[in-house]
């Protein structure tokens, strides 16, 4: 078992006397023990230095006996333990205080995070208000284009019904004058079939006398002797040849006869013949015009432009003449630019022509040059048919005639670099042209896209537009449904109350038959009489009411009153005046009952 000990430490100090005590305590579960230690210090003698007793006393209560033993304990064990129960107690201090700095620093920390987090929800909150303020400003937005746009429906939307309604007046007017054209057209075909019938008796009518009447006989055909089994081909023949077997013309001059001529399939038979016999035909080919042609041909320059060929000892130049060429050239072009798009296409001709041209040259310069080395070889033969000149003429033809070729060619090959570039330019233009032109198509088309989703919401909101309406519609005919309703009931009330009414008519009428039939005392018949025109008037009273309640039901519903409903009175007059005519004293009801059947 533990034991705990306690030290109580007492201290006294006077001048003359200095005493400490200790108290020490052991306690167990079983006893519990207290020890009392004094330390007494006498300075009786005046000096400094005291010395220090320890008195170790037991406790007096635990000992029976008087006398009381001083047990004295080393006072280094006591305070040794004492300091130990410090150390202890510092240890738990210690261990206590690091938590709760633990727990400062735990809260310092969720203090800072809720600071940042309060910073965020202030931010959040702001953020919030401002997206409230915005979705309001939003909202109202929204809520401006609705009115405006329901605006815009809605005098569509009288627009719409104003033109179903134009256009349902014009169906009708049409309608009407359909109707009446239609009208007109059955008349007109009775007509027609009436003339029709009188034609057709009338045709009748001669077919048969042409029947009746007698014919000549003709035992033969005369087209068959001609010799023409379809008459179709004798009335061709005579087309072609009006005096065909026309008895006529058989016995007269010869300037009458007739005159067989062939057709015109075999004219243009034998026209086919001869040409084909013409192109059959080899022309030979004449050597000595081409040769004279050659050597006689001028060429078509000015003298100015050219005088440096006039002299055959000068060098040839032909600088100027190709700059010249090429200036005139680039002016040509100029002005071929120029040219409107109707002129392109002569232009692209002109290229073609000048291709054909060029090959054309190149071949005949081949001919040259073969023709040129044949007359080298054979000038001195007989066997050629070309006429030879002299040397000097032959250097200065080939001269001629080789720069007359080779200035057209320059000029050609020129023409076509320049012309393919125009080609190319304007494949270029037409390129841009053709691009620019399916632009034009995808902006179009994408406009066209848009109108048709714009028709196809117009189509939906029509649509809910006229569902809209037929619901209106069929709400409305509910409504006339119930009133109708409403009215056919109240007619059965009506018909119900008019039954009970005669059913008290008819109980009145029988009452009064047996007050007619029992004998009557003079002394009772005036108060049946005062009750019986009472009970007129409250009848006449009830009829009145009921009928006037009639009357206005049926006006409010558009409907004549029936005749059939109306009361009987000449019944109730004739009634009264059977019931009191011999009594007298009812003349007053009965002028009163006149009067009220006036009114009514």
């Amino acid at each position: 078992m533990s034991r705990e000990s306690t030290v109580q430490i007492s201290r006294r100090s006077n001048d003359d006397e200095a005493i400490e005590v200790i108290n020490v305590s052991d306690g167990s579960e079983g006893d519990d023990e207290t020890e009392d230690v004094v330390i007494g210090s006498d300075s009786e003698d005046g000096d400094s230095s005291s010395k220090n007793q320890l008195c170790l006393m037991e406790n007096p209560d635990d000992h029976s006996s008087e006398d009381e033993s001083e047990v004295r304990l080393n006072p280094h064990v006591e305070f040794e333990a004492y300091i130990k129960s410090l150390n202890t107690n510092m240890e738990n201090l210690n261990k206590k205080l690091k938590a709760q700095i633990l727990l400062t620093d735990k809260w310092e920390a969720r203090s800072k995070q809720n600071d940042a987090l309060i910073v965020e929800l202030s931010d959040k909150n702001a953020q919030n208000e401002h997206l409230v303020q915005y979705l309001m400003k939003e909202n109202e937005k929204f809520l401006e284009q609705s009115v405006i746009s329901d605006n815009k429906q809605k005098a569509k939307l009288s627009e719409i019904s104003d033109k179903l309604s134009i256009k349902e007046k014009e169906y009708n007017d049409i309608h009407t004058k359909f109707s009446a054209l239609s009208e007109e057209k059955e008349v007109l075909l009775g007509h027609i079939k009436k003339v029709e019938t009188m034609l057709l008796k009338r045709g009748q009518t001669d077919q048969t006398i042409f029947l009746n009447k007698p014919k000549e006989f003709k035992a033969y055909n005369v087209r068959e002797g001609l010799g023409f089994e379809n008459p179709h081909y004798l009335k061709r023949a005579i087309r072609f040849v009006p005096t065909l077997y026309d008895t006529i013309y058989f016995n007269l001059d010869k300037k009458y006869r007739m005159r067989f001529t062939r057709s015109s399939e075999e004219v243009e038979a034998e026209h086919d013949k001869r040409r084909k016999q013409k192109d059959n035909v080899q022309i030979p080919f004449n050597y000595e015009r081409l040769n004279d042609s050659y050597s006689r041909r001028e060429i078509s320059l000015s003298d100015e432009e050219f005088k440096q060929f006039k002299s055959d000892d000068s060098p040839v130049d032909n600088s100027k003449f190709y700059e010249f060429r090429y200036y005139k050239t680039l002016k040509d072009l100029d002005d071929e630019r120029r040219m409107n798009s109707s002129e392109k296409d002569q232009m692209l001709c002109k290229i073609s022509d000048l291709h054909k041209q060029v090959y054309k040259l190149k071949g005949e310069l081949q001919k040259f040059s073969i023709s040129s080395s044949s007359v080298h070889k054979n000038s001195n033969t007989s066997e050629t048919s070309f006429v030879c000149a002299s040397p000097a003429s032959e250097d200065s033809v080939k001269s001629e005639n080789a720069l007359q070729l080779s200035t057209i060619l320059y000029v050609a090959c020129v023409q076509l670099k320049n012309f393919e570039q125009l080609l190319i330019l304007e494949r270029n233009s037409f390129e841009k042209e053709i691009k620019v032109f399916e632009e034009n198509i995808l902006d179009l088309s994408s406009k066209i896209s848009d109108l048709a989703i714009k028709m196809d919401l117009e189509r939906q909101q029509f649509q809910l537009v006229r569902k809209s309406s037929e619901e209106k519609s069929l709400e409305l005919r509910n409504q006339i449904v119930a009133l109708q309703n409403q009215i056919s009931d109240e007619r059965n009330q009506f018909k119900k109350k008019e039954q009970v009414l005669k059913s008290e008519k008819k109980a009145l009428e029988q009452m009064f038959v047996a007050h007619k039939k029992e004998p009557i005392v003079e002394t009772d018949v005036e108060k049946q009489k005062e009750f019986f025109q009472c009970e007129i008037k409250r009848l006449t009273h009830q009829l009145a009411e009921f009928s006037t309640k009639a009357m206005t039901s049926m006006v409010n519903d558009n409907k004549k009153f029936d005749s059939s409903r109306s009361f009987n009175w000449d019944g109730i007059l004739k009634f009264v005046s059977e019931f009191y005519g011999g009594r007298g004293g009812c003349s007053k009801l009965i002028v009163l009952l006149h009067v009220y059947k006036g009114k009514q």
